[in-house]
């Protein structure tokens, strides 16, 4: 099944929207939705190993920035770090 990057971007944009302006319902229920696409791209043979690597990197550093209720933190990971990452490989 291949990824849409477009609507997998949109989600991430979204997200970050709603973390810095505090809609934190809104924002966990679409990043459930971009993780569906991120498992996606995560499975596909085709990503460079080191690629996939730097995206498991930065959904860990989410994932630990989550558990401290850092939601700036959050958003700045996904707007400056795993989107840009996610863009070159997919591109």
């Amino acid at each position: 099944m291949e990824v849409d990057s477009k609507s997998l971007f949109d989600f991430l944009q979204r997200i970050v929207r709603c973390l810095r302006t505090g809609s934190y319902a809104e924002s966990a229920s679409l990043l459930n939705l971009a993780l569906q696409q991120l498992q996606l791209v995560l499975t596909d043979n085709g990503m460079a190993q080191t690629d996939r690597a730097k995206i498991l990197y930065s959904l860990e550093t989410m994932h630990l920035l989550q558990q401290q209720e850092d939601w700036v933190a959050v958003a700045d990971v996904i707007e400056y770090e795993l989107a840009k990452l996610l863009h070159t490989a997919l591109h």
